[in-house]
């Protein structure tokens, strides 16, 4: 790990758009930074010096360390942060977000930035956007199996289909690709993102902007009202969100978004309770689900074990032995059946082992496939999905 020292300041910016065009060409996905105490520079009472500001990013799905920054510089960088991102350039009291956008190669690109006050200092996470071509369903690999399922869910003449899942699993990504494959020339396709992160030909993309009086509420009800065949909903995290995108879905479009949810049947009980829902109306507005996990790969290099190679050692994978990710899937299409589970109150175990009966595959049944196809190992696996 680089250690820098910024007694010069100056240094400090330049230093920070090298480390945002490393991000973008190494395809990290995540920066991370918080403050340690400098147990050295503490004892002699320097005060706010005796901290260091350690930086890690997100690698391959695994956070690595990348530089341990020294000096007063080490603040700058912080404030050079929270200013280019509309957020205060105090100290913060409250967790805060905002947008950093830079331009390199004669590309802009939009940076999420979170702030987090600690106990010692502030923590800040930011997420990288991708900067490659839009991915199509055939880049995901997909089994038979799950491939089948997701071309009935395209097939579908109306109703809402969400990608479930937690942070970092590739939900943004899987959803532009259903929009891609759902859309046409011939189609009024909408998207609705809070930011638009990567420009879609053929969509009318809008970024929410709440202090342009043009926010959630404000987008979702004049959308509720116009003529479209296919809309995107970024993100379900609130009732208006949960509401607009099974009313929509339900007067005739195709509708698709994202939501925090463990596996599949969790994310239609945390739709339910968001969009305050019945069992029955929410099944006939709720087509699917579809739950994704992104797992490592094996290096292709040294096939898994760094010491095998005649160096000793994997540049490729930076000696992790994991190179690449593979996703997992796993589809619920809702039935009567499932449906009137649903509204007898049956427990998450019993409508899991519905929906296996009526043809879903779990999670980690569909990583089984990878494990025994040998491109993963059942360690990475339980990394992923937790152990039994």
């Amino acid at each position: 790990m680089a250690e820098i020292d910024f007694r010069n300041t100056s240094n400090s910016q330049e230093w920070l758009a090298l480390l945002f065009r490393t991000a973008v060409e190494q395809g990290w996905s995540d920066l991370k930074f918080r403050f340690t105490r400098d147990p050295e520079i503490t004892a002699t009472g320097q005060g706010g010096e005796g901290h260091v500001l350690h930086v890690h990013a997100r690698v391959n799905r695994t956070m690595r360390p990348i530089a341990a920054l020294k000096g007063r510089g080490a603040e700058t960088v912080i404030t050079n942060i929270k200013a280019n991102s509309g957020i205060g350039s105090g100290k913060a009291i409250k967790s805060e977000d905002g947008l950093y956008t830079f331009v390199d190669g004669g590309k802009r690109h939009d940076v999420r930035v979170a702030v987090f006050p600690t106990h010692i200092g502030e923590t800040l996470s930011l997420r990288i956007p991708s900067t490659g071509r839009a991915l199509t369903l055939d880049d995901f690999h997909m089994t038979g199996h799950t491939r089948a399922a997701i071309d009935r869910i395209l097939g579908f003449a109306n109703g809402l289909t969400v990608v479930a899942g937690p942070m970092g699993s590739g939900k943004s990504t899987f959803l532009r690709a259903m929009l891609e494959a759902l859309g046409g020339p011939d189609k009024s396709v909408w998207a609705v993102e809070d930011p638009v992160e990567l420009t879609i030909d053929g969509v009318e993309q809008i970024s929410i902007n709440a202090d342009a009086n043009n926010g959630w509420p404000d987008v979702l009800t004049a959308l509720r009202r116009s003529d479209l065949e296919v809309l995107m909903i970024g993100e379900i995290r609130n009732y208006d969100q949960a509401s607009a995108a099974l009313e929509i879905g339900n007067a005739g479009a195709q509708v698709i978004s994202s939501i925090h949810a463990n596996d599949s049947v969790g994310a239609v009980l945390q739709l339910m309770d968001l969009a305050e829902s019945k069992p029955y109306t929410l099944g006939a507005q709720l087509r699917s689900v579809v739950s994704q996990r992104l797992v490592r790969t094996y290096c292709k290099v040294c096939g898994g074990n760094p010491k095998s190679t005649p160096q000793g050692s994997c540049e490729n994978c930076l000696n992790s032995g994991f190179a690449g990710v593979r996703p997992v899937h796993e589809v619920l299409i809702l039935d009567e059946t499932f449906t009137m589970a649903l509204a007898d109150h049956k427990s998450t175990s019993e409508l899991t082992a519905i929906a296996r009966e009526a043809g879903m595959r779990t999670l980690r049944e569909s990583a089984q496939e990878l494990i025994n196809e040998g491109v993963t190992s059942k360690e990475e696996v339980e990394r992923v999905l937790g152990h039994d």
